[in-house]
């Protein structure tokens, strides 16, 4: 599915570690209403992360939903664990309140 996947009426959890990029803009694409995207939770890459590493302009021409959804998401990043600093060292619980969604 490349990350389209589709979110019901139900809230749904997408763990996405150490996907690519191209993953997460699909999902958001797929999603960008903002009752599918208030019912999403994602545990996986830094929103933040991609932003700092990543240009502005390349975020906004190859990944523009994950460029769109920076102001309408909340991202909280998991504690590093000494033993597993390389495996999550930049993973993030993001989900995405409908007043800041309604704000995009």
């Amino acid at each position: 599915q490349e990350g389209k996947h589709r979110v019901r009426d139900s809230p749904t959890l997408f763990y996405m570690v150490h996907c690519g990029k191209a993953l997460y803009n699909n999902l958001l694409w797929r999603n960008w209403a903002p009752a599918a995207l208030s019912n999403m939770v994602i545990i996986g890459n830094s929103f933040k992360g991609m932003q700092e590493r990543v240009l502005s302009r390349i975020l906004e021409r190859d990944y523009s939903y994950i460029a769109k959804i920076l102001k309408g998401t909340e991202e909280v990043a998991l504690p590093a664990h000494p033993r597993y600093t390389d495996t999550f060292n930049d993973t993030s619980v993001h989900w995405f309140p409908l007043h800041k969604l309604e704000q995009l």
